[in-house]
């Protein structure tokens, strides 16, 4: 019989702490509740029960906690966490997707109202709105797929990107979908890396966006698109000694202003679209106030491009890969007159991280809204199921509050992957009859997962 995991269920906000015992598969009530009494501030008002196996919650039975033979089985049956209700979702009536132009140009989404934030709750038409979704990678497929020298866009790229937001969709029930944008890597003939500027890739890539963006609009439910600017050669991301700029550790550069200068009029009428500034910072210990006034600066530079109603932007967090928001919760992102932006929302990535301390302290103590922009297997292998399993009773967390999540990531080549190798060139995909079919473990656990949280 393997060790359970221990969990708190209830209503509210009851469910902040996970254990794991390592010496023995039963608990009882009263070693459990003297964990909650040791930690008034982080546990509270709770009730346990045990998690059993791989995805089975068993409720604890009078003084003791423990798992039954029958439900230490590896089970596809989800945790059952009680869920709050969903919102209906507002009909959307959707004209058809512009066809490639030369230069990209601007169209209406067609949602009624632009995204809004109440506390730290996202809205859509004044409603809560329960997103939980994946990363989705661009026409670059992560590496795998690549523009033209001459920067122009195949159209087989297109096909096979909006393939893939169909099947997250259609089949894997997304409705938040993290639209990674990535700068191509060039290796010129002498051997030299560069990661190309993304507001140089042309107006193909542009249209590519666009069209994308746009046909997120035409589901029959509202899906939001957070717009991510990924990787750059001006910001630096650790193992990629090409970069040279002298503004290092993940933060906003001159290039990313660049890149949103043209993206922002792109997009703006969009308004099921979040603004993503930039992926992940990292080593800014003894640095942060500079971080934070570098993502400030950046929200300003998207904010002056604007010409209407303020888009929400997703800012990440200033340390440890984007995991740090301990910040801004006493400093949070301002207007140019000084007073709190309350269009941002503050996002954080998690692989094995500690969601209590991370997340949950910072939603529900510092009345931040958050949104977790990654979240996978601690070690980043989307093959071990142990690691698997313990993602997604984060994501169940996760949902049980409403905090908007999208997983690493929907597709074959970067890991973790939820989605198995194709047997055909990993651009494929775009034929007639796509396979979209689960990875062995990650894939799979997330498909079920995704399956019952939208039921």
């Amino acid at each position: 019989m393997a060790c359970p995991l221990i969990a708190v269920a209830g209503s509210g906000d009851s469910l902040y702490g996970i254990w794991q015992s390592a010496t023995s598969a039963n608990l009882t009530t009263a070693t459990f509740q003297e964990m909650l009494t040791a930690n008034p501030q982080t546990y509270k008002n709770n009730q346990p029960s045990v998690i059993c196996g791989d995805q089975v919650m068993v409720p604890c039975s009078g003084s003791h906690c423990a798992c039954s033979a029958a439900s230490d089985v590896a089970s596809t049956t989800p945790i059952q966490t009680p869920l709050a209700p969903l919102n209906p979702s507002p009909q959307i009536t959707i004209g058809p997707n512009p066809g490639p132009t030369n230069t990209p140009q601007p169209t209406e989404s067609g949602y009624g109202q632009m995204l809004t934030i109440a506390g730290n709750q996202l809205l859509m038409n004044g409603l809560p709105i329960r997103l939980r979704g994946a990363n989705l990678m661009d026409v670059n497929a992560c590496g795998s797929c690549t523009t033209e020298p001459d920067l122009s866009v195949p159209e087989s790229l297109v096909a096979a990107a909006i393939s893939r937001m169909d099947a997250l969709v259609n089949i894997w029930g997304a409705n938040f979908i993290r639209l990674c944008l990535e700068s191509p890597l060039k290796i010129s003939p002498d051997g030299t890396k560069a990661y190309q500027d993304i507001a140089n890739l042309g107006n193909d890539y542009f249209q590519s966006v666009l069209n994308l963006v746009t046909h997120a609009a035409s589901y029959s439910a509202p899906v939001i698109v957070e717009v991510s600017i990924q990787f750059d050669h001006t910001i630096d991301q650790g193992s990629m000694a090409e970069s040279t700029n002298a503004q290092k550790h993940g933060l906003p550069s001159f290039a990313n202003n660049a890149a949103w200068a043209v993206l922002v009029p792109l997009l703006e009428s969009q308004q099921h679209v979040i603004f993503g500034v930039c992926n992940e910072p990292f080593k800014n210990d003894g640095a942060i106030p500079a971080a934070f006034a570098a993502m400030q600066s950046a929200v300003q530079y998207i904010r002056n491009q604007e010409t209407g109603s303020s888009h929400i932007i997703s800012v990440s967090g200033l340390n440890g890969w984007a995991a740090d928001l301990s910040y801004y919760v006493q400093n949070r992102i301002l207007l140019a007159n000084g007073q709190e932006d309350l269009s941002i929302v503050y996002e954080t990535h998690c692989y094995g991280c500690d969601l209590s301390s991370q997340v949950l302290v910072p939603f529900a103590d510092g009345n931040l809204p958050v949104i977790i922009g990654e979240i996978g297997p601690a070690n980043g292998v989307d093959t071990d199921a142990r690691a698997a399993s313990a993602a997604i009773v984060q994501l169940q967390q996760a949902d049980y509050y409403g905090i908007p999540f999208a997983w690493w990531s929907f597709t074959w080549d970067c890991a973790p992957s939820a989605l198995q190798t194709p047997g055909q060139s990993s651009c494929g995909g775009s034929g007639p009859n796509p396979t979209f079919s689960p990875s062995a473990v990650w894939g799979q656990k997330v498909l079920s997962f995704m399956e019952s949280s939208s039921s």
